[in-house]
């Protein structure tokens, strides 16, 4: 392996570690903002904002190493009536996350303002902002 070749791959797995610690953080915001609010009484909690999030592997490209991480709306249900786990059906994933971020008031999404948001995204993206660079350049091992 020559020394391009082990810079690439030092800074894909320092990449791919960053974002599994920013995976971790996200989950603490989730927990804290979303989950440890209240406990509902009228449904089951499925924990589907907290554990749909996942991980794109880093990968190098044009001299750089770029990963993500992303919702899986894809994974995310709806009981319906009558506990609405998640609202209704019309409400998808990407909906419920802006109303839990007050993007868009309950009321506006159920014909009611029956429950609060509980917002998480603003703060987390704050806080990568602040954060990513050291948490990589920490995790970038040569």
């Amino acid at each position: 392996m020559d020394v391009q070749d082990a810079i690439r791959q030092a800074m894909n797995e320092a990449m791919d570690k960053t974002i599994d610690e920013l995976i971790v953080k996200l989950k603490e915001y989730i927990q804290e903002r979303v989950y440890d609010k209240y406990d509902p009484d009228w449904y089951d909690r499925t924990m589907e904002v907290l554990n749909n999030w996942v991980k794109q592997s880093a990968t190098w490209n044009n001299n750089s190493t770029s990963g993500a991480l992303y919702f899986d709306d894809a994974q995310f249900t709806h009981s319906g009536f009558p506990k609405y786990q998640h609202g209704i059906q019309q409400i998808d994933a990407e909906t419920l996350l802006d109303i839990l971020n007050e993007k868009v008031p309950w009321g506006d999404a159920f014909g009611t303002n029956f429950n609060q948001s509980r917002a998480f995204w603003d703060d987390y993206v704050n806080w990568v902002s602040d954060n990513w660079e050291s948490i990589f350049y920490k995790n970038f091992d040569m």
